[in-house]
């Protein structure tokens, strides 16, 4: 990574993509917009791991971006430019997947930067630690039998 990305993925520095013909100021989610993201990541993930597989055609790519991440890519533009779902349905389709790539980019680079990526591993490690622990606990412990009868 470049010392220049280092410093943008630091502050967070917005990157200005015109679309729709507007400006928006694209930065990495923070926590409330990347929880309202993430209900398009999942679909949105199996058409990144798919590009990356091999080459493929533009008329392909735009195909399979609209059949497997069509409704998730308009939800991330969303929670990322503010706009409803419904304003961006007549908009410009190229457009959006430049406004998109921006957005893929940002986040991207941000989680998987080798040290983000390895404190998502250890506190994910924690919290399932835990839940087993607990749940063993709870699964051996006895449950006092009511005898009052």
């Amino acid at each position: 990574m470049s010392e220049q990305n280092s410093v943008d993925d630091l502050f967070n520095t917005p990157t200005p993509v015109k679309a729709f013909g507007r400006e928006y100021q694209i930065k990495r989610f923070a926590l409330g917009p990347l929880t309202r993201a993430a209900e398009h990541l999942a679909p949105l993930g199996y058409l990144m791991r798919s590009v990356t597989g091999g080459d493929i055609d533009i008329g392909g790519m735009i195909a399979q971006a609209l059949i497997s991440a069509g409704e998730p890519a308009l939800g991330l533009i969303s929670v990322a430019t503010e706009e409803p779902v419904e304003w961006l349905e007549d908009k410009d389709p190229i457009e959006a997947f430049e406004l998109l790539s921006v957005i893929v980019e940002k986040n991207v680079r941000y989680f998987f930067a080798p040290d983000n990526k390895a404190r998502i591993e250890a506190a994910y490690a924690r919290i399932k630690t835990a839940v087993q622990t607990e749940s063993g606990k709870s699964a051996t412990s006895s449950v006092p039998v009511d005898t009052a009868h």
